[in-house]
């Protein structure tokens, strides 16, 4: 049976097709479970595969916008209207990104571009609808009046729909989880920044995840996927982003607009790219090199040949050509230019199940000093793993997002000073983002080998497999880091995560710390004399409250400052050879 039966059935028999039933069950699905199954009476319109280019040329996606003034479209419009209860999802563009009258209206629902106004109620939208294309949805009821009041149906002439489902009923959440993972896969319009957080994963008919809010956040730029799902009639050799134009994907090595080539794709086969915010161009100095630019994630993927096409909107040199990584291994990537366009042969192996793989960008060659270094020592049959983590002080305060790929844990620490060492690691792989308010400074793969720790006093112990965060002063002595602070020399192991200090000759002592009633804290200098200090402090999103200059002596060693509103606060001693950054915390 080819690969494209059930929507070729659908969409091929009418210019906008209808479905006078459309339903979810609300029992827990199969393995042949299906998300639409027709047994309630309700509304379909979506757009046709393989269309000549039409008049208008709008589309999303890969499909072109339906039409505003089919006598069928009108009818639907006004046979929808007539509902007092259900749900709606609507796929809209509006051409007019600054008017203030209604785009279109179903009898008493008038759709704004920041808000739904049922009966007059109105229901404000989570973003603001400019010029991007967007996925909407409205779950409504109400009781007044007679069913078929003959409400006015209209669409603004500037209003643009490529899918509309109407349902005549409230929906569950997982329900809805699976219709807007259906519109968001088709039209790659992103659900990941979803107002409401359990909305925000792709799931399947199983309930599991094609992209996972916990897993896969650094991937939420972009999320589009080529595939074949017939319990959808969801069928996709080629993908575009949601603008029609930035981005394209498919299994052909040329992709037309609005056009679906057949491929013997299985059924349920469907492969994932998800783009990460960081991306290859417009880089600062001292930038993550390298930078992952897209996570692949084939799921059940079998389709006759090994290979698709990514095309990006982007010319690149030389040095900045992609390959594959899991963070251990590379597979080259082949390509081509033409224009302002790079397509690049992407390969999918079934190793890339196994082992998640990343499209890695290289950088142009720059003279700045890195402003973060990542150096893995690995693992021996007597010292485990680690990471050593080296910022440079003008990075700092940086963020790190550490996240276990085989296990799921997760470690999320602010950092403070410029040497720190990630410890105590199991085997497998792992995804590393560092960043503060400014740049990128860390963003790649890494790959842990196993080996057994026979020395470190931790192992076997019930943590041993958690990442444990100890930061290091070259030069400096700090304190707690928010989870419990810890004296030099000493290990604060209660909650799975420890600050480990070194105690020097030379260094700056923030007491009391954290404070308790009192918000007054000293800074004592040790060993510091003489030496004319820059001194900073910021709340603990990185924003400057304070500059003042202090040069501690024999007889003035202490700096002092009154915090007038509790919380944590960073506070940065810079001088021509000595600087420290402290956190203190204000109660």
């Amino acid at each position: 049976m080819g690969p494209n039966l059930l929507t070729h059935r659908c969409l091929k028999r009418v210019r906008h097709v209808f479905l006078a039933a459309f339903f979810i069950f609300n029992t827990p699905f199969s393995s042949n479970a299906q998300f639409f199954n027709p047994r309630s009476y309700t509304y379909w319109l979506n757009p046709e595969s393989n269309a000549v280019s039409k008049k208008d040329s709008i589309a999303i996606g890969n499909y072109y916008c339906l039409n505003n003034q089919d006598a069928f479209f009108k009818k639907t419009f006004h046979d929808i209207a007539r509902y007092k209860e259900g749900t709606l999802f609507m796929v809209v563009k509006t051409l007019d990104s600054t008017s203030e009258r209604p785009l279109a209206g179903l009898g008493r629902i008038e759709l704004y571009r920041d808000k739904f106004v049922i009966s007059g109620n109105e229901s404000p939208l989570s973003h603001v609808l400019k010029s991007e294309p967007a996925i909407l949805r409205l779950s409504y009821s109400y009781s007044s009046g007679h069913k078929y009041f003959g409400g006015i149906a209209f669409v603004d002439s500037t209003t643009r729909f490529t899918e509309i489902l109407h349902f005549d009923r409230l929906l569950d959440t997982m329900e809805i989880r699976k219709v807007e993972t259906y519109l968001a896969l088709k039209y790659s319009i992103n659900i990941t920044e979803n107002k409401n957080k359990k909305l925000r994963d792709y799931i399947d008919g199983k309930d599991s995840k094609y992209w996972d809010v916990e897993r896969d956040l650094v991937f939420n730029e972009e999320v589009m996927a080529l595939g074949r799902v017939d319990s959808l009639g969801f069928y996709q050799t080629q993908t575009f982003s949601a603008d029609a134009a930035s981005i394209q994907i498919s299994l052909d090595s040329t992709s037309l607009l609005a056009q679906m080539p057949e491929g013997d794709l299985a059924n349920n086969s469907m492969l994932i790219f998800s783009k990460s915010k960081t991306t290859p161009e417009a880089m600062q100095c001292g930038e993550a090199l390298g930078s992952r630019a897209w996570q692949i994630n084939p799921v059940n993927w079998k389709y006759e040949t090994d290979r698709v096409y990514l095309t990006v909107k982007q010319q690149l040199s030389k040095d900045e050509w992609p390959s594959l990584s899991n963070g251990y291994s590379q597979i080259p990537i082949r390509g081509m230019q033409s224009g302002d366009y790079t397509r690049l042969t992407i390969p999918v192996t079934a190793e890339m199940e196994e082992s998640q793989y990343y499209l890695v960008w290289g950088a142009p060659e720059t003279r700045c000093k890195p402003l973060c270094q990542v150096v893995t020592t690995p693992c021996t049959p007597a010292t485990p793993s680690f990471i050593n983590l080296k910022l440079a002080p003008e990075a700092l305060p940086a963020h790190v997002d550490l996240l276990n790929l085989t296990t799921n844990e997760r470690l999320e620490e602010t950092l403070m000073v410029e040497n720190s060492t990630i410890k105590n690691l199991a085997s497998g792989q792992y995804q590393i983002h560092i960043s503060n308010p400014e740049v990128t400074l860390a963003d790649q793969v890494i790959l842990l080998d196993n080996c057994p720790d026979l020395t470190d006093p931790y192992a076997g112990h019930p943590w041993a497999n958690e990442a444990n965060l100890l930061t290091s002063g070259a030069d400096n002595t700090n304190t707690g880091n928010g989870h419990g602070t810890s004296q030099s020399g000493t290990d604060n192991t209660s909650s799975g995560m420890y600050l480990q200090e070194q105690r020097v000759t030379a260094g700056i002592r923030a007491y009391p710390n954290p404070s308790s009633g009192d918000h007054e804290i000293h800074f004592q200098f040790n060993d510091l004399n003489d030496m004319p200090f820059k001194i900073e402090v910021f709340d603990k999103g990185g924003s400057p409250l304070l500059v003042e200059k202090f040069t501690p002596s024999g007889t003035a060693p202490l700096f002092s400052h009154i915090f007038d509103v509790d919380g944590t606060y960073l506070v940065r001693f810079t001088s021509p050879s000595y600087s420290d950054l402290i956190q203190v915390v204000v109660n």
